[in-house]
Protein backbone atom coordinates (compact mmCIF):
# COMPACT_ATOMS: atom_id res chain seq x y z
CA UNK A 1 0.00 0.00 0.00
CA UNK A 2 1.34 3.45 -0.89
CA UNK A 3 1.93 6.25 1.61
CA UNK A 4 -0.92 8.31 0.11
CA UNK A 5 -3.46 5.60 0.95
CA UNK A 6 -1.96 5.10 4.42
CA UNK A 7 -2.39 8.82 5.02
CA UNK A 8 -5.98 8.94 3.75
CA UNK A 9 -6.98 6.06 6.01
CA UNK A 10 -5.43 7.77 9.04
CA UNK A 11 -7.11 11.08 8.20
CA UNK A 12 -10.52 9.41 8.03
CA UNK A 13 -10.66 8.54 11.74
CA UNK A 14 -12.54 10.80 14.20
CA UNK A 15 -9.63 10.66 16.63
CA UNK A 16 -6.02 9.42 16.59
CA UNK A 17 -3.98 7.88 19.38
CA UNK A 18 -0.40 9.00 20.03
CA UNK A 19 1.11 6.32 17.81
CA UNK A 20 -1.22 7.20 14.95
CA UNK A 21 -0.43 10.91 15.32
CA UNK A 22 3.28 10.09 15.14
CA UNK A 23 2.72 8.01 12.00
CA UNK A 24 0.66 10.83 10.50
CA UNK A 25 3.48 13.34 11.03
CA UNK A 26 6.05 10.97 9.51
CA UNK A 27 3.97 10.36 6.38
CA UNK A 28 3.04 14.01 5.77
CA UNK A 29 6.75 14.92 5.71
CA UNK A 30 7.34 12.59 2.75
CA UNK A 31 7.05 13.52 -0.92
CA UNK A 32 3.40 12.82 -1.70
CA UNK A 33 0.93 13.20 -4.55
CA UNK A 34 -1.37 15.76 -2.92
CA UNK A 35 -3.68 16.00 -5.92
CA UNK A 36 -4.38 12.29 -5.56
CA UNK A 37 -4.83 12.66 -1.80
CA UNK A 38 -7.30 15.51 -2.17
CA UNK A 39 -9.26 13.64 -4.86
CA UNK A 40 -9.65 10.60 -2.57
CA UNK A 41 -10.47 12.71 0.49
CA UNK A 42 -13.38 14.12 -1.49
CA UNK A 43 -14.53 10.75 -2.76
CA UNK A 44 -14.54 9.35 0.76
CA UNK A 45 -16.21 12.51 2.15
CA UNK A 46 -13.58 13.09 4.82
CA UNK A 47 -12.16 16.53 3.95
CA UNK A 48 -13.30 18.27 7.19
CA UNK A 49 -11.89 15.63 9.56
CA UNK A 50 -8.69 15.50 7.48
CA UNK A 51 -8.27 19.27 7.86
CA UNK A 52 -8.86 18.95 11.60
CA UNK A 53 -6.03 16.39 11.96
CA UNK A 54 -3.68 18.46 9.83
CA UNK A 55 -4.36 21.59 11.85
CA UNK A 56 -4.31 19.85 15.25
CA UNK A 57 -0.93 18.29 14.51
CA UNK A 58 0.45 21.59 13.09
CA UNK A 59 1.21 20.13 9.66
CA UNK A 60 0.04 23.04 7.49
CA UNK A 61 3.56 23.89 6.32
CA UNK A 62 3.92 20.46 4.70
CA UNK A 63 0.78 20.77 2.60
CA UNK A 64 0.85 22.57 -0.78
CA UNK A 65 -0.77 25.96 -0.25
CA UNK A 66 -3.42 25.46 -2.94
CA UNK A 67 -4.52 22.13 -1.44
CA UNK A 68 -4.44 23.51 2.10
CA UNK A 69 -6.56 26.53 1.17
CA UNK A 70 -9.06 24.29 -0.62
CA UNK A 71 -9.57 21.86 2.25
CA UNK A 72 -9.72 24.74 4.73
CA UNK A 73 -12.45 26.38 2.66
CA UNK A 74 -14.38 23.10 2.51
CA UNK A 75 -14.10 22.75 6.28
CA UNK A 76 -15.49 26.27 6.77
CA UNK A 77 -18.30 25.64 4.26
CA UNK A 78 -19.21 22.44 6.08
CA UNK A 79 -19.28 24.36 9.37
CA UNK A 80 -21.64 27.01 7.99
CA UNK A 81 -23.91 24.39 6.44
CA UNK A 82 -24.17 22.42 9.68
CA UNK A 83 -24.98 25.57 11.66
CA UNK A 84 -27.75 26.35 9.16
CA UNK A 85 -29.06 22.79 9.35
CA UNK A 86 -29.36 22.94 13.13
CA UNK A 87 -31.28 26.21 12.97
CA UNK A 88 -33.61 24.90 10.27
CA UNK A 89 -34.45 21.56 11.89
CA UNK A 90 -34.92 22.88 15.44
CA UNK A 91 -38.56 24.00 14.96
CA UNK A 92 -39.31 20.89 12.89
CA UNK A 93 -38.24 18.53 15.67
CA UNK A 94 -40.27 20.58 18.17
CA UNK A 95 -43.33 20.15 15.95
CA UNK A 96 -42.70 16.40 15.70
CA UNK A 97 -42.67 16.15 19.50
CA UNK A 98 -45.69 18.41 19.86
CA UNK A 99 -47.59 16.12 17.48
CA UNK A 100 -46.41 13.02 19.41
CA UNK A 101 -44.68 11.62 16.31
CA UNK A 102 -42.14 8.88 16.88
CA UNK A 103 -38.87 9.61 15.05
CA UNK A 104 -35.13 9.04 15.20
CA UNK A 105 -32.41 11.18 13.66
CA UNK A 106 -29.96 8.88 11.89
CA UNK A 107 -26.28 8.85 10.95
CA UNK A 108 -24.56 12.20 10.37
CA UNK A 109 -26.09 14.50 12.99
CA UNK A 110 -25.93 11.81 15.69
CA UNK A 111 -22.42 10.62 14.81
CA UNK A 112 -21.12 14.20 14.80
CA UNK A 113 -22.27 14.50 18.39
CA UNK A 114 -21.11 11.05 19.55
CA UNK A 115 -17.77 10.63 17.81
CA UNK A 116 -16.35 13.64 15.99
CA UNK A 117 -14.74 16.98 16.82
CA UNK A 118 -17.23 19.75 16.08
CA UNK A 119 -18.16 20.29 12.41
CA UNK A 120 -15.84 17.56 11.10
CA UNK A 121 -18.28 14.79 10.17
CA UNK A 122 -19.70 15.53 6.72
CA UNK A 123 -23.37 14.98 5.97
CA UNK A 124 -25.24 16.29 2.96
CA UNK A 125 -28.66 15.69 4.46
CA UNK A 126 -30.51 14.97 7.68
CA UNK A 127 -31.79 11.39 7.74
CA UNK A 128 -34.86 10.70 9.86
CA UNK A 129 -36.50 7.37 10.62
CA UNK A 130 -40.29 7.61 10.98
CA UNK A 131 -43.23 5.26 11.30
CA UNK A 132 -44.62 4.75 7.79
CA UNK A 133 -48.20 5.59 8.77
CA UNK A 134 -47.06 9.00 10.13
CA UNK A 135 -45.85 10.17 6.73
CA UNK A 136 -48.87 12.40 6.07
CA UNK A 137 -48.44 14.35 9.30
CA UNK A 138 -44.67 14.63 8.79
CA UNK A 139 -45.28 15.90 5.26
CA UNK A 140 -47.49 18.74 6.56
CA UNK A 141 -44.83 19.83 9.07
CA UNK A 142 -42.00 19.81 6.54
CA UNK A 143 -44.04 21.79 4.03
CA UNK A 144 -44.92 24.29 6.78
CA UNK A 145 -41.19 25.04 7.04
CA UNK A 146 -40.74 25.31 3.26
CA UNK A 147 -39.18 21.92 2.59
CA UNK A 148 -40.58 20.60 -0.70
CA UNK A 149 -40.37 17.18 -2.29
CA UNK A 150 -40.67 18.06 -5.96
CA UNK A 151 -39.53 15.15 -8.08
CA UNK A 152 -37.14 15.18 -11.02
CA UNK A 153 -39.28 16.48 -13.89
CA UNK A 154 -37.30 14.34 -16.35
CA UNK A 155 -38.80 11.19 -14.75
CA UNK A 156 -42.40 10.84 -15.86
CA UNK A 157 -44.52 8.55 -13.68
CA UNK A 158 -48.26 8.13 -13.49
CA UNK A 159 -50.15 8.14 -10.19
CA UNK A 160 -50.12 4.34 -9.89
CA UNK A 161 -46.33 4.20 -10.37
CA UNK A 162 -45.76 6.96 -7.81
CA UNK A 163 -47.91 5.18 -5.22
CA UNK A 164 -46.18 1.86 -5.94
CA UNK A 165 -42.73 3.34 -5.41
CA UNK A 166 -43.84 5.22 -2.30
CA UNK A 167 -45.12 2.03 -0.70
CA UNK A 168 -42.22 -0.21 -1.72
CA UNK A 169 -39.05 1.75 -0.99
CA UNK A 170 -37.15 2.10 2.25
CA UNK A 171 -37.30 5.88 2.11
CA UNK A 172 -39.72 8.54 0.95
CA UNK A 173 -38.87 11.21 -1.66
CA UNK A 174 -36.23 13.73 -0.55
CA UNK A 175 -37.35 17.06 0.89
CA UNK A 176 -35.33 20.07 -0.21
CA UNK A 177 -34.91 23.69 0.71
CA UNK A 178 -32.52 26.33 -0.59
CA UNK A 179 -31.51 29.37 1.46
CA UNK A 180 -29.00 32.16 0.99
CA UNK A 181 -26.35 32.80 3.67
CA UNK A 182 -23.75 35.53 3.10
CA UNK A 183 -24.62 35.61 -0.61
CA UNK A 184 -23.99 31.87 -0.78
CA UNK A 185 -26.65 29.36 -1.79
CA UNK A 186 -27.00 26.46 0.66
CA UNK A 187 -29.09 23.47 -0.35
CA UNK A 188 -30.62 21.54 2.52
CA UNK A 189 -32.10 18.09 2.28
CA UNK A 190 -34.14 15.89 4.61
CA UNK A 191 -34.45 12.18 3.90
CA UNK A 192 -37.29 10.29 5.54
CA UNK A 193 -36.85 6.53 5.97
CA UNK A 194 -39.20 3.90 7.31
CA UNK A 195 -36.99 0.79 7.14
CA UNK A 196 -33.38 -0.27 6.66
CA UNK A 197 -31.60 -0.39 3.31
CA UNK A 198 -32.27 -3.70 1.47
CA UNK A 199 -34.49 -4.83 4.36
CA UNK A 200 -36.90 -6.70 2.07
CA UNK A 201 -34.32 -8.17 -0.30
CA UNK A 202 -32.08 -9.41 2.52
CA UNK A 203 -35.01 -10.43 4.76
CA UNK A 204 -33.99 -8.35 7.77
CA UNK A 205 -36.49 -8.65 10.62
CA UNK A 206 -36.34 -5.14 12.06
CA UNK A 207 -39.58 -3.71 13.40
CA UNK A 208 -39.48 0.04 12.83
CA UNK A 209 -42.03 0.77 15.54
CA UNK A 210 -40.04 -1.21 18.10
CA UNK A 211 -36.86 0.57 17.02
CA UNK A 212 -38.56 3.95 17.43
CA UNK A 213 -40.09 3.10 20.81
CA UNK A 214 -36.70 2.34 22.35
CA UNK A 215 -35.02 5.47 20.95
CA UNK A 216 -33.11 7.74 23.33
CA UNK A 217 -33.34 11.51 23.69
CA UNK A 218 -30.11 13.50 23.40
CA UNK A 219 -29.27 17.20 23.09
CA UNK A 220 -27.36 18.38 20.02
CA UNK A 221 -26.58 22.10 19.71
CA UNK A 222 -29.24 22.79 22.35
CA UNK A 223 -31.79 20.86 20.30
CA UNK A 224 -33.56 17.85 21.81
CA UNK A 225 -33.61 14.99 19.31
CA UNK A 226 -34.24 11.27 19.42
CA UNK A 227 -31.55 8.87 18.28
CA UNK A 228 -31.50 5.12 17.94
CA UNK A 229 -30.44 3.04 20.90
CA UNK A 230 -26.77 2.08 20.51
CA UNK A 231 -27.50 -1.45 19.32
CA UNK A 232 -29.91 -0.31 16.61
CA UNK A 233 -27.55 2.53 15.70
CA UNK A 234 -24.71 0.16 14.80
CA UNK A 235 -27.04 -2.22 12.99
CA UNK A 236 -28.43 0.68 10.95
CA UNK A 237 -24.95 1.93 10.02
CA UNK A 238 -24.02 -1.57 8.92
CA UNK A 239 -27.15 -2.24 6.84
CA UNK A 240 -26.69 1.14 5.14
CA UNK A 241 -22.97 0.64 4.45
CA UNK A 242 -23.55 -2.94 3.31
CA UNK A 243 -26.12 -1.58 0.83
CA UNK A 244 -23.62 0.98 -0.47
CA UNK A 245 -20.94 -1.68 -0.92
CA UNK A 246 -23.02 -4.44 -2.48
CA UNK A 247 -25.54 -2.80 -4.81
CA UNK A 248 -24.50 -1.92 -8.35
CA UNK A 249 -26.16 1.50 -8.36
CA UNK A 250 -24.14 2.65 -5.32
CA UNK A 251 -20.87 1.11 -6.52
CA UNK A 252 -21.27 3.00 -9.82
CA UNK A 253 -21.81 6.21 -7.83
CA UNK A 254 -18.53 5.53 -5.94
CA UNK A 255 -20.28 5.06 -2.60
CA UNK A 256 -18.85 1.58 -2.02
CA UNK A 257 -16.19 1.21 0.66
CA UNK A 258 -16.37 4.89 1.54
CA UNK A 259 -13.97 5.48 4.43
CA UNK A 260 -16.29 7.89 6.22
CA UNK A 261 -18.77 5.05 6.77
CA UNK A 262 -16.18 2.56 7.98
CA UNK A 263 -14.61 5.19 10.26
CA UNK A 264 -18.06 5.74 11.79
CA UNK A 265 -18.50 2.03 12.45
CA UNK A 266 -15.03 1.24 13.80
CA UNK A 267 -15.08 4.30 16.09
CA UNK A 268 -18.57 3.60 17.42
CA UNK A 269 -17.79 -0.07 18.07
CA UNK A 270 -14.49 0.83 19.73
CA UNK A 271 -16.04 3.50 21.95
CA UNK A 272 -18.79 1.15 23.17
CA UNK A 273 -16.96 -2.15 22.72
CA UNK A 274 -18.18 -3.70 25.98
CA UNK A 275 -21.78 -2.98 24.96
CA UNK A 276 -21.36 -4.51 21.51
CA UNK A 277 -19.60 -7.55 22.95
CA UNK A 278 -22.62 -8.26 25.16
CA UNK A 279 -25.00 -11.17 24.63
CA UNK A 280 -27.85 -8.66 24.27
CA UNK A 281 -26.33 -7.20 21.09
CA UNK A 282 -25.51 -10.66 19.77
CA UNK A 283 -29.11 -11.75 20.32
CA UNK A 284 -30.52 -8.63 18.62
CA UNK A 285 -28.35 -9.21 15.54
CA UNK A 286 -29.57 -12.82 15.50
CA UNK A 287 -33.21 -11.82 16.02
CA UNK A 288 -33.13 -9.17 13.27
CA UNK A 289 -31.30 -11.44 10.80
CA UNK A 290 -28.63 -8.79 10.25
CA UNK A 291 -25.53 -10.90 10.86
CA UNK A 292 -24.42 -10.54 7.23
CA UNK A 293 -24.33 -6.71 7.05
CA UNK A 294 -22.96 -6.35 10.58
CA UNK A 295 -20.21 -8.92 10.04
CA UNK A 296 -19.42 -7.50 6.58
CA UNK A 297 -18.77 -4.03 7.99
CA UNK A 298 -16.90 -5.13 11.11
CA UNK A 299 -14.78 -7.53 9.08
CA UNK A 300 -13.70 -4.82 6.64
CA UNK A 301 -13.11 -2.33 9.45
CA UNK A 302 -10.62 -4.83 10.82
CA UNK A 303 -8.94 -5.03 7.40
CA UNK A 304 -8.72 -1.24 7.03
CA UNK A 305 -7.81 -0.06 10.54
CA UNK A 306 -5.77 -1.14 13.52
CA UNK A 307 -8.45 -2.33 15.94
CA UNK A 308 -8.54 -3.19 19.64
CA UNK A 309 -8.69 -6.72 21.01
CA UNK A 310 -12.26 -6.13 22.13
CA UNK A 311 -13.23 -5.06 18.61
CA UNK A 312 -11.67 -8.24 17.21
CA UNK A 313 -13.73 -10.27 19.68
CA UNK A 314 -16.93 -8.55 18.50
CA UNK A 315 -16.08 -9.51 14.91
CA UNK A 316 -15.46 -13.11 15.93
CA UNK A 317 -18.66 -13.33 17.98
CA UNK A 318 -20.89 -11.98 15.19
CA UNK A 319 -19.07 -14.21 12.70
CA UNK A 320 -20.14 -17.27 14.70
CA UNK A 321 -23.71 -16.62 13.52
CA UNK A 322 -22.67 -17.37 9.94
CA UNK A 323 -21.64 -20.52 8.11
CA UNK A 324 -21.03 -19.03 4.66
CA UNK A 325 -18.86 -15.98 4.01
CA UNK A 326 -19.12 -15.75 0.21
CA UNK A 327 -21.15 -12.55 0.54
CA UNK A 328 -17.95 -10.70 1.53
CA UNK A 329 -16.89 -10.75 -2.13
CA UNK A 330 -20.29 -10.37 -3.77
CA UNK A 331 -22.44 -7.50 -5.05
CA UNK A 332 -25.67 -6.99 -6.95
CA UNK A 333 -27.99 -7.78 -4.05
CA UNK A 334 -30.61 -5.37 -5.39
CA UNK A 335 -31.44 -8.07 -7.94
CA UNK A 336 -32.03 -10.65 -5.21
CA UNK A 337 -29.68 -12.96 -3.36
CA UNK A 338 -29.77 -15.56 -6.14
CA UNK A 339 -28.38 -13.28 -8.87
CA UNK A 340 -25.35 -11.71 -7.25
CA UNK A 341 -22.00 -11.32 -8.99
CA UNK A 342 -18.51 -11.71 -7.57
CA UNK A 343 -16.32 -8.65 -6.92
CA UNK A 344 -12.90 -10.20 -6.38
CA UNK A 345 -10.77 -7.04 -6.41
CA UNK A 346 -8.35 -6.40 -3.53
CA UNK A 347 -9.75 -4.19 -0.78
CA UNK A 348 -7.50 -1.24 -1.68
CA UNK A 349 -8.77 -1.36 -5.26
CA UNK A 350 -12.37 -1.35 -4.06
CA UNK A 351 -11.59 1.71 -1.95
CA UNK A 352 -9.44 3.69 -4.35
CA UNK A 353 -9.45 2.32 -7.94
CA UNK A 354 -11.68 3.57 -10.75
CA UNK A 355 -10.79 0.48 -12.80
CA UNK A 356 -12.28 -1.78 -10.14
CA UNK A 357 -15.60 0.06 -10.40
CA UNK A 358 -15.55 -0.26 -14.20
CA UNK A 359 -15.04 -4.01 -13.87
CA UNK A 360 -18.18 -4.25 -11.76
CA UNK A 361 -20.10 -2.26 -14.39
CA UNK A 362 -19.05 -4.65 -17.14
CA UNK A 363 -19.95 -7.73 -15.11
CA UNK A 364 -23.30 -6.24 -14.18
CA UNK A 365 -24.21 -5.53 -17.81
CA UNK A 366 -24.03 -9.25 -18.54
CA UNK A 367 -25.64 -10.45 -15.31
CA UNK A 368 -28.16 -7.94 -14.01
CA UNK A 369 -31.00 -6.63 -16.15
CA UNK A 370 -31.13 -2.83 -16.39
CA UNK A 371 -28.52 -2.55 -13.61
CA UNK A 372 -28.02 1.18 -14.27
CA UNK A 373 -31.62 1.86 -13.23
CA UNK A 374 -31.31 0.17 -9.86
CA UNK A 375 -31.59 2.33 -6.80
CA UNK A 376 -31.21 0.92 -3.28
CA UNK A 377 -34.33 2.88 -2.32
CA UNK A 378 -36.34 0.64 -4.64
CA UNK A 379 -36.44 -2.28 -2.24
CA UNK A 380 -38.95 -4.30 -4.27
Amino acid sequence: MCYEYDLIILLSKPWLNKQEESTLVDIVKKVLDWDLIYDKLQRHRIVPIAYHHIKTNKLELYIPRKILNTIKKEFETNKIKQEVYFEEVKPIFKEFKKSNLKFCVLKGVVLQELLYPKFTRMFKDVDILIYKEDYGEVLKILKKYDFSNEQDSSIKRNKRERVFLLLNTYEFPNFNKEIIVNNQSIKLQIDLQHMHTLATKMKYSIETLEELKCSEEIVVNKIKINRQRLDYLLIHLCTHTFGDCTTISEIVLKKAFRLRNFADIVSLADMFSSFYLSDDFYELVKKTNTAQPVYFCLYYCKQIYQVSELFAKIVEKIGSLLSDYKFLEQCGFEDGVDRVIVWEAPLMDKMFSEESINEVKEKAKNSIKKYACYDTRFDI
